[in-house]
């Protein structure tokens, strides 16, 4: 017995409808072609939901144009914004800067202008500077110490050493504004001892005490 085909047509879209602008393409395709199809007026259902497809469709268009505007509005408003930024902080500076020359250090009149005040506080005496320790070197004759940087230092003074009981083999003070040194020249394997203080000219002689020797072993 032969089977009789029975018509189970499927409409479908052939064009993509990945992404909304996509979907717009397919819409603006398939939508005119709908309304014209020769049954369409006796076609109720179909007419008046394609009809309302076409409203839905020009709607998202319209989103669509919407969001591509903005995106090239963001991307010109971007490229303006560098030059703006900076035209900002140099205004706020030289307003801030006639304030003050207006002022002449005066706390009331800068306040007539309703701005804050910035008033400094004197920095703590500086103290012996604290953590001195090696820092790993991976290149060979270096050896280097860190410390923890010093409030209120205005600079450091280090010596390094081949033997802290002797000092004779102490170096000459080192002036630093880093809270680091290296010294090279050394002889892998050996051990170089430094130690360090803090500058500070309104301590006593100007500076702190010297730490405790550490002992570096040159790599």
């Amino acid at each position: 017995m032969n089977k009789v085909p029975v018509d189970r047509a499927t409409p479908h879209l052939t064009e993509p409808t990945r992404t909304p602008e996509e979907m717009v393409t397919a819409g603006n395709e398939a939508i005119p072609n709908i309304l014209a199809s020769t049954n369409i007026g006796v076609a109720t259902d179909v007419k008046n939901n394609a009809t309302a497809w076409a409203t839905a469709n020009a709607a998202l268009d319209a989103n669509n144009k919407a969001k591509a505007k903005a995106r090239a509005d963001l991307a010109a408003a971007e490229i303006a914004e560098p030059p703006l930024v900076r035209r900002w902080f140099a205004r706020r500076d030289a307003t801030l800067t006639s304030i003050n020359v207006f002022g002449d250090g005066s706390k009331q009149v800068v306040q007539t202008f309703n701005v804050g005040v910035e008033e400094r506080s004197a920095l703590p005496l500086a103290t012996t500077p604290a953590n001195l320790r090696p820092m790993k070197e991976k290149k060979p004759t270096l050896a280097g110490v860190r410390w923890n940087p010093t409030v209120g230092a205005h600079g450091y003074l280090l010596q390094h050493a081949t033997n802290p009981a002797d000092a004779t083999t102490y170096s000459a003070q080192i002036a630093l504004t880093a809270a680091r040194y290296y010294l090279a020249g050394q002889v892998s394997g050996t051990t170089v001892y430094f130690r360090v203080l803090a500058c500070d000219k309104d301590l006593p002689n100007g500076q702190s005490a010297y730490t405790a020797w550490v002992a570096v072993v040159v790599t």
